[in-house]
């Protein structure tokens, strides 16, 4: 049991770290520094989203290159979205973006927003003067965000009237278990990093690989010469 709940804390904690690579490369391709990426992430996490879901999450919106200053107000319909769909946060807001970004209307439907981007997409045709047929992608997501937002002001304050439940606080639970197990798997991640155990481990297992194959190459009739060879050959192309 203590093992296991280590082995998840320490997993967690490598997936933020890497997420926290990630979003930053991602971020930086897109434009913003370092600091932008950051704030926005925090506000994130300031409004209920678990660390590892906001650095996901923040790496799609930048993907689909949506305005990273719609952020908070896309979290705040995630937290609305969450009581309708019987979620947390978390998961309402990776949801709502993988539907703006796949512009997957069904998604949307599972935690109670509902949009016609065909509507949008026509409106925001209007607005620039194009047909719909001439709008770019980057035009069109911003079309899905605009709807999606519209749609939010329907479920204004479902989070507020929720909060003093028993089912939102015990939903809530998940996302904070979730930080806490990976805060405390940052633990062991540093002392990897520090002793660099988990190269020392990898030598080993490749180390390991080798003898099995220079035994099974012996069982087959081949000398260490032959291997040796092939081996050769192999680095070599």
């Amino acid at each position: 049991k203590i093992k296991d709940a280590a082995l998840h804390a320490f997993n967690l904690a490598a997936q933020y770290e890497t997420l926290g690579v990630v979003v930053q490369q991602v971020g930086k391709v897109s434009g913003y520094s370092a600091v932008e990426i950051d704030k926005n992430v925090s506000a994130l996490w300031r409004m209920g989203i678990a660390g590892i879901e906001a650095r996901k999450t923040m790496t799609q919106l930048l993907q689909a290159q949506v305005d990273i200053t719609k952020t908070p107000a896309l979290a705040r319909i995630a937290q609305n979205a969450a009581v309708i769909g019987g979620t947390n946060s978390s998961e309402a807001l990776e949801r709502l973006v993988h539907g703006i970004q796949s512009a997957q209307t069904d998604v949307l439907r599972t935690i109670g927003i509902s949009v016609n981007f065909e509507q949008a997409y026509a409106k925001m045709a209007k607005q620039l003067g194009k047909t719909t047929d001439e709008l770019a992608e980057q035009e069109k997501v911003q079309a899905r965000v605009n709807a999606v937002m519209e749609a939010g002001e329907r479920i204004a304050g479902a989070y507020e009237a929720a909060m003093g439940t028993v089912g939102k606080q015990l939903g809530s639970l998940s996302r904070i278990h979730k930080d806490l197990a990976t805060d405390i798997g940052a633990l062991f991640t540093s002392v990897a990093t520090a002793t660099g155990v988990i190269d020392l481990y990898s030598k080993a297992i490749q180390g390991l690989n080798g003898l099995a194959l220079i035994s099974q190459g012996l069982a087959n009739g081949l000398s260490f010469d032959d291997m040796l060879s092939a081996a050769q050959k192999g680095e070599e192309a």
